[in-house]
């Protein structure tokens, strides 16, 4: 069952509800002043809009919408059941206002709504119709409709019809006048949506007697207009709550694509009229409130560029703004096919082996950076046997170069007359450069000039580190 509760509360004195609080931005018009003019009420007004309009659009147009800090909605720490609270904060509506919260406000709960009694209410027409049709209802001396002990259609379908008493175990004696029905009693719930909307408040109230609107010389118009706020809860989910941001979701995976991008058309105003702050999803009417059922994070918020030069130097930090050294060459095909008696031949001896070429001079090369494993398929059934393969691993006297090269005996004795498939793998992130930078050494997958799968041999994606992988296939 769902409320239709709603409530407004506010950290100042009601606002003028017969005063409109515009929010749409016409076109600019300044005042053009001249000696001798006569300035009047709706002059100085449209001095006032025209400055207010302008940092609204700035507002909305340059920085966007949302909680800029504080705000929170919290449990009420001593009736739960009955309230809750927002924090102080400060946010700028879909409209370009600022809405400044100053101190904490306490929100009235949506309060416990009358439950169903009636058999027709819970169960709708036509179910009632269902059960006079089978004889559910019998009309007593007095005229008023009785229910037998027949049961729901379900329940009758599945228990058959009983005998006497009653299949209701959930459900309750209606106490309504000329039934005797049953209803289920089920807590309502509902969901609760908070959130903080602009207002004005009046402010000072001086006699007006030359003001037609102020009827007559007693009246009184406000001599300040004070901005505040107004925290509204709502049972029914407000228009343009569903289209909120996801802020978990990136809908651009190439970043320079963002900047190229034109803006084009401007984006429409927010249905959305106030700032969204929390919700809580089946909420129990009369239950306490408590912090595990409000959700803070559907928020939408808008970052202080303070706050988004804090991320820039963080991500920069991770960023080298160096060259990275990478890899830009090999002595082998990768994904080649080879036979085991040119295998033998080109890689296996003196002066022989797997060779990667850098682009300077680099630290780190040892048998456990630069390493080959061999799957070898001697059994029937297809499976591969894994293997690091014993070897060597020498390095260039200028440190450009690192050949590995495996032991003859070894590839004699396991991988002659063998298929096999053979692993080069290269763990850059423990090689550094001069600069004391680790290798750029991801070997990645890129469209060639026609738009073909490819796998260049110069490696890096500009991020230090990586695994280097390459792999040939070698048959008997």
């Amino acid at each position: 069952m769902k409320t239709t509760t709603k409530k407004y509360v506010q950290t100042e004195q009601m606002a003028q509800e017969c005063k409109p609080i515009p929010c749409d931005i016409p076109e600019f018009c300044r005042n053009n002043y001249f000696t001798g003019k006569l300035l009047t009420e709706r002059d100085l007004t449209a001095e006032q809009r025209y400055l207010t309009d302008k940092l609204r659009l700035h507002h909305v147009a340059l920085h966007g919408w949302g909680v800029i800090c504080g705000l929170k909605v919290r449990s009420h720490p001593h009736c739960p059941d009955r309230r809750a609270i927002v924090e102080p904060g400060l946010a700028v509506d879909s409209c370009g206002r600022f809405i400044r919260v100053l101190t904490e406000i306490e929100v009235e709960l949506p309060k416990t709504t009358a439950r169903p009694t009636d058999y027709k209410d819970r169960y709708g027409e036509e179910e009632r119709e269902y059960q006079r049709s089978r004889g559910g209802y019998e009309a007593p001396s007095d005229g008023a409709e009785k229910q037998r002990d027949y049961g729901t259609p379900q329940q009758e379908r599945d228990y058959g019809t009983p005998q006497g008493g009653s299949f209701y175990p959930p459900y309750e004696q209606s106490e309504q006048p000329g039934y005797g029905g049953y209803h289920h009693n089920p807590e309502p719930t509902v969901n609760l949506y908070f959130c903080l909307a602009y207002a004005e408040s009046e402010r000072e109230l001086t006699p007006a007697p030359f003001d037609e609107c102020a009827c007559g010389e007693s009246g009184q118009k406000a001599n300040r207009i004070c901005e505040i706020s107004k925290v509204i809860v709502e049972t029914d989910e407000p228009e343009g709550w569903d289209e909120l941001p996801d802020r978990h979701h990136c809908e651009e995976d190439d970043c320079l694509k963002l900047l190229d991008a034109l803006i084009d058309p401007c984006p429409l105003p927010a249905k959305l009229k106030c700032v969204p702050l929390a919700i809580v999803n089946d909420f129990v009417v009369g239950d306490a409130l408590t912090e595990d059922k409000i959700d803070n994070s559907i928020r939408v918020t808008l970052r202080s560029t303070q706050y988004l030069e804090q991320i820039i130097c963080c991500l920069a930090k991770k960023i080298t703004t160096q060259n990275l050294t990478r890899i830009v060459d090999v002595s082998w095909d990768h994904q080649g096919e080879y036979n085991c008696r040119d295998f033998m031949g080109e890689f296996i001896g003196e002066d022989k082996g797997f060779q990667i070429v850098f682009e300077g001079p680099v630290t780190g090369i040892t048998p456990r950076t630069f390493q080959a494993i061999a799957v070898r398929y001697v059994d029937p059934s297809g499976a591969g046997l894994m293997e690091v393969v014993p070897a060597i691993v020498r390095q260039s006297i200028d440190r450009t170069k690192a050949r590995l090269q495996i032991d003859p005996r070894y590839a004699q004795r396991r991988l002659d007359h063998t298929r096999f498939d053979l692993y080069i793998k290269l763990r850059a992130g423990h090689i550094l450069d001069d600069n004391g930078l680790a290798v750029d050494g991801d070997l990645l997958a890129r469209p060639d000039a026609d738009g073909k799968y490819s796998v260049p041999i110069h490696t890096g994606d500009g991020v230090p580190g990586g695994v280097f992988e390459s792999w040939i296939k070698v048959s008997p």
